[in-house]
């Protein structure tokens, strides 16, 4: 069975390792592109936090030139539809959508960001989020 979350994992490994001037060949990488945004696409009710980390995988991958094939979800859609939703998900899922956010050139990023660091619970010089 495919996993969404196990999709975008092995797909950030592969933009690293390119990033690290590994040869990675594009259509392998390019099939497991077009096969996270058909999950994100096709899993209306995944918690908000996968879909994230999945936007910021999508925006990586955008950014290395490697887009995704017909029928799955438009990266500006996604965000947007996270944007939308930006009060409600975890401290986890709001590092991630700043992170695709930062990807995408988007200025929307700062405000999320803010958020988060809002959100911070602190001791001395220590920092932590609860989820």
């Amino acid at each position: 069975d495919d996993h969404p979350f196990m999709t975008a994992y092995a797909i950030y490994g592969l933009l690293e390792a390119r990033a690290a001037d590994i040869q990675v060949p594009y259509e392998p990488l390019r099939n497991g592109v077009t096969a996270l945004a058909r999950q994100l696409a096709e899993t209306p009710t995944m918690v908000p936090e996968l879909k994230a980390y999945g936007a910021y995988v999508l925006a990586r991958a955008k950014a290395a030139d490697v887009s995704p094939g017909e029928g799955g979800v438009e990266l500006p859609a996604l965000l947007d539809q996270l944007w939308g939703r930006r009060s409600d998900i975890s401290p986890y899922g709001q590092a991630w959508l700043a992170l695709a956010l930062h990807a995408t050139k988007d200025a929307r990023a700062g405000e999320v960001v803010g958020m988060l660091a809002s959100r911070a619970q602190t001791k001395g010089d220590l920092a932590w989020w609860t989820s």
